[in-house]
């Protein structure tokens, strides 16, 4: 277990939740439940977005995998104040739903740049929380955005990340993610901008290589899967037109 080999760590993000109690007014606390370190209790936060400015509290468990912080941290909200309907996703491996609180690439990509709990309060956890909370509040979306459920979720923060706009173009880039190898100096960008990858979108690859491989090739197959799909849609549709 991660908080046996790593006491260090354990302390220090005790040494951080201690301060985020005190300076949120929170009520957060480790405890040992089956050999599992689960952080659980009440979690306030104050959060500003452009002009938007929300105080709100959720009663959370936090559940850390055994190889943490090479992974991010699973929530899950316990009051059901956030509806099972609204943003979760299903864990195998702990048989529970969680909080999505992005798709698992982004997740992995923003944890990785700074593994601890406070990068993941900070730029995972809140601001999902937050837009809940004015979406709750206000009836409406807040300007802060939010990813659509499944496939389409992933392609929107790839669209967002390599700024594209077909799955095509995103398998091919994700492509080179894990085969890295394969890309020269007269490699040509997946994005049409007719200039070398090496000189474009290089760095991008570099960057999403930070985040857990096995995400990528998950996204991979389940964009490739999605469009063959949606073309065998769209071959049969225009078969029976033509038919017709």
């Amino acid at each position: 277990m991660w908080f046996n080999e790593n006491k260090k760590l354990l302390d220090k993000e005790k040494k951080y939740v201690k301060n985020f109690n005190v300076k949120n007014k929170s009520s957060l606390r480790f405890i040992n439940n089956n050999n599992e370190i689960i952080l659980t209790g009440k979690l306030r936060f104050t959060a500003i977005y452009k002009n938007d400015f929300l105080e709100d509290e959720y009663n959370v468990e936090i559940h850390f995998p055994e190889n943490y912080p090479s992974e991010f941290p699973f929530v899950k909200e316990v009051d059901n104040k956030i509806d099972k309907n609204y943003h979760h996703s299903y864990n195998k491996e702990y048989d529970k739903r969680f909080l999505c609180l992005a798709t698992d690439s982004e997740l992995s990509l923003k944890f990785s740049k700074d593994p601890c709990l406070r990068n993941f309060f900070k730029n995972c956890l809140i601001p999902y929380l937050y837009i809940h909370s004015f979406k709750t509040k206000y009836n409406k979306n807040s300007e802060m955005e939010e990813r659509p459920h499944g496939v389409d979720g992933i392609l929107n923060f790839y669209y967002n990340y390599f700024d594209v706009q077909t799955p095509q173009i995103v398998l091919k880039f994700l492509y080179y993610c894990f085969n890295t190898s394969k890309i020269t100096e007269n490699t040509q960008c997946p994005c049409g901008s007719n200039i070398s990858l090496m000189k474009c979108h290089y760095f991008k690859l570099v960057e999403l290589n930070q985040a857990n491989i096995k995400y990528i090739y998950s996204d991979y197959n389940k964009i490739e899967e999605n469009y063959q799909i949606i073309s065998r849609i769209l071959k049969m549709s225009l078969k029976n037109k033509f038919v017709l």
